[in-house]
């Protein structure tokens, strides 16, 4: 897997905007024990669902690591994602 993180690393030092990429480096990354990965993992998965709020994989890689540290906002997360596929206006506003 630390293979894999460098080379995804490498394509987002080239393409900084590349989501897809840090939608899977996010996912990587957040299977780490490390605070810091962690916390990497979920500023990538942020920017994701910033960009593509209806990118339901990075919703729920977020609640998730939102889970092991603060469960209110992993709730967030998960309601979220509950409501895009029948709500698209909340696809406008601030998700978190």
């Amino acid at each position: 897997m630390a293979e894999a993180k460098i080379c995804f690393e490498k394509v987002l030092e080239k393409d900084p905007q590349n989501h897809e990429t840090m939608r899977i480096l996010g996912s990587l990354l957040s299977k780490e024990k490390s605070p810091d990965d962690r916390a990497r993992a979920e500023t990538y998965l942020k920017k994701v669902v910033d960009v593509n709020p209806a990118d339901l994989e990075a919703w729920i890689e977020l609640a998730e690591l939102q889970e092991r540290k603060d469960v209110g906002q992993a709730l967030k997360c998960n309601m979220m994602f509950q409501f895009l596929p029948r709500n698209p206006a909340v696809l406008t506003r601030p998700l978190i």
